[in-house]
């Protein structure tokens, strides 16, 4: 033993020795490091290919290896700087700067990107590109960061870890970035995986999905012939369908201003329904598909099963897409023939990205065309695919909306986004929506989104609240718990919940006048997440001053936080998020925030710590103990009035009605027959007039 440690010691004080790091084990990798001089003696990889690791295995056998390769061990809410801050925003920022140079000096300078823009707005192009580029940086920007972590933490490293990392076409950026970061690092050449493992998939996939539909609209109708059976579930003529479509975002389709909702800015206007197609590319239950018919509203699904009952019209391309693509395709062909001609890694970037922008402009192309809808809402629109899809309905003289749902603290690329029009909180997050790039003609401040729900819910809150009173409470505790997950790149980890909520439910069970509502985001999940303490709460339940709030749909629960936090005497929300301390604040309940993650570079630090920010458990119990027995000793316990300036400028419970009202003055507008351009300054001038010119920011 003692031969053994000694070993280790002089292992990891040794400065002529270090750790190895691989971003892929493959046979590409490992010939990279055996064909290195480099002493090691840890080897670690974060991913690896089939068979790498028998091939490893090989290597060692014939002591080509010193040591055998192991899987990087580390969770992205481990890497944290020497203060104990959790660096996911920073590496988050890392991400977006990296990614906004690529776009600026490689991007937009290059002769094929730039001659897109004689067919595509080229800023718009860039967005597309940008969002792409992320994709493909992001996973290795986060595997540097954790192998300098690894190395340091624990390895206790002395020296230089070594990264290795294969010569893919933003290699020299990301070789910069790791030399950034006090990280040596080394290349190697590999047939590229990016395209062979990830795009060229995508590409067979359509291939075959092509083919599959040609055999589709063959058999289908010989089968019908057959049966004298007709299909009609199909694409109608333009006429019949509505001039707004809302894209489904997982929530109640349903009009209860308590609950929810999906289509939150229809509550308080009269457009008709059977005006509304509701789009589904994702999951939705047979309730979801029950309310469209209740409601009369029109459905529509794509790449997804249609429902049993006729409900949902399948959206099926017409001839219209098969002609876009082919003159989009002879586009791209001929700028590349004009431009050079040549093949390498760049113009495999070029032509598997724009092959992607081209097929799906193409797609919606068809789609808006056909249909005539003028107005898109679609509050998930982030994703690259929304930037040519965004672009097909402005050709057609049509406006995307969406609107922002959570609070935002840093500047991701995900955030960026092409959209007609962004309706925000409030000022306060400009600067975020700025930093990001985002392609947008209008901003428009309209108030934290769900505020009609803050007065509906009282008495339901009051309702719970003397529940638990009546159960023994005398002060009752709101915690909300966000999503959390054991995969290596979540930001809150299953055991960090678990342990959270095992030191309330024991606060609980010790103080028989406590009382605790549990308000977890995704209630799917919950009690997974929360298995190890599956005992604690079950006899936490049983003291009847527990109250889970776990109802609801599959991703969301029904209910809104404003509606816990206000049966609540205080309410604790995560720093890391914000949204749902936001919202437990504007509705007018005391809200302090839980900071785990130790985000001391957040400015909440500067003026908040102790006062609406804490970073232990023990802290912010002991100052809800403190506040309980002694009110007037904390007067700005729970105050979020700093923190929340300018994130709502008006607190009026009407942020849904304004944005129903511009959805509606857009649509009497394209009623009319206004073009785009006209229906969009029609709809400015009447919300200036209503609610103020300051409330309308202009980007382009």
């Amino acid at each position: 033993m003692l031969c053994i440690l000694t070993n280790i010691e002089k292992r990891t004080t040794d400065k002529s020795v270090c750790a190895l790091y691989i971003d892929r084990l493959s046979f590409y990798s490992l010939i990279a490091v055996i064909s290195s001089e480099k002493e090691y003696s840890s080897f670690f990889y974060f991913n690896s290919a089939p068979a790498s690791e028998r091939f490893a295995s090989l290597l060692l056998r014939l002591r080509l290896l010193k040591c055998r390769p192991q899987p990087a061990d580390f969770q992205l809410s481990d890497i944290r700087d020497e203060k104990g801050e959790c660096q996911f925003f920073n590496i988050e920022n890392d991400i977006t700067a990296l990614c906004n140079r690529i776009t600026e000096t490689r991007l937009a300078t290059d002769p094929l990107i730039r001659d897109i823009g004689r067919h595509f707005p080229l800023e718009k192009v860039l967005c597309f590109c940008g969002k792409t580029v992320e994709n493909e940086i992001r996973e290795t920007m986060i595997f540097i960061n954790a192998a300098r972590w690894h190395a340091s933490h624990k390895l206790a490293y002395k020296n230089r870890p070594v990264f290795y990392l294969q010569k893919g076409l933003w290699f020299g950026y990301l070789s910069e970035y790791a030399a950034s970061i006090n990280l040596d690092h080394k290349g190697y050449n590999a047939v590229n995986s990016l395209y062979t493992n990830y795009y060229l998939p995508k590409v067979m996939d359509k291939v075959v999905s092509k083919i599959r539909s040609i055999f589709k609209r063959i058999l289908p109708v010989r089968k019908a012939e057959k049966a004298g059976v007709r299909d009609n579930r199909s694409n109608t003529a333009a006429d019949s369908f509505p001039m707004i479509a809302h894209w489904y975002s997982n929530k109640l389709i349903d009009f209860d201003k308590k609950k929810r909702i999906d289509l939150i800015w229809l509550l308080n206007i009269d457009i008709p329904h059977d005006q509304i197609l509701i789009c589904f590319d994702r999951y939705r239950d047979k309730e979801t598909v029950s309310s469209i018919r209740e409601f009369k509203l029109k459905g529509l699904v794509f790449n997804i099963p249609a429902d049993d009952e006729g409900i949902l019209s399948p959206w099926r391309p017409t001839e219209r897409y098969s002609q876009c693509l082919k003159e989009n395709i002879k586009i791209i062909t001929m700028n590349w023939l004009r431009n050079s001609g040549r093949i390498n890694n760049f113009t495999l970037f070029y032509f598997f990205i724009m092959g992607y922008f081209i097929d799906r402009y193409s797609y919606w192309h068809d789609f808006f065309k056909t249909t005539g809808i003028k107005i898109k809402i679609d509050q998930q629109d982030m994703g690259r695919e929304h930037v040519p899809m965004n672009m097909a309905l402005e050709r057609n003289k049509g406006v995307s909306i969406t609107y922002q749902w959570s609070n935002h603290m840093h500047f991701p690329v995900l955030l960026s986004r092409y959209t007609d029009i962004l309706f925000s909180f409030g000022p306060a997050y400009v600067n975020i929506w700025k930093e990001t790039r985002i392609q947008l003609t209008n901003l428009i401040y309209s108030g934290y989104i769900t505020d009609y729900a803050f007065n509906n819910v009282k008495e339901d809150a009051m309702r719970l609240r003397e529940k638990l009173l009546g159960n023994g409470a005398e002060y009752i505790i709101c915690f909300f718990d966000e999503n959390s997950s054991n995969d290596r790149m979540s930001v809150i980890t299953d055991n960090t919940t678990a342990s959270v909520h095992k030191f309330f439910l024991e606060k609980l069970i010790e103080d028989s006048s406590l009382g605790l509502i549990l308000k977890p985001g995704f209630p799917n999940t919950f009690y997974k997440r929360l298995s190890s303490v599956s005992g604690l709460i079950q006899k936490a339940k049983a003291t009847g001053r527990c109250i889970i709030i776990d109802k609801g749909e599959a991703l969301k629960t029904d209910m809104y936080p404003s509606e816990a936090a206000q049966a609540a005497d205080i309410a604790v929300g995560l720093l890391l998020s914000g949204t749902a301390a936001l919202e437990s604040y504007l509705s007018g309940a005391r809200t302090v925030f839980l900071d785990l993650e130790k985000l001391y570079s957040n400015p909440v630090y500067e003026w908040g710590k102790g006062k609406i920010v804490f970073d232990s458990m023990d802290d912010i119990f002991t100052a809800i103990s403190r506040y309980r027995n002694d009110p007037e000793s904390m007067p700005e316990f729970g105050d979020l009035s700093e923190w929340a300036k300018d994130k709502d400028p008006f607190r009026d419970g009407k942020a849904s009605l304004r944005i129903g009202n511009y959805i509606n003055w857009l649509f009497d507008a394209f009623k009319e027959g206004k073009g785009r351009d006209e229906a969009m300054a029609f709809a400015n001038s009447k919300y200036a007039e209503d609610w103020g010119a300051e409330n309308i920011v202009k980007f382009s």
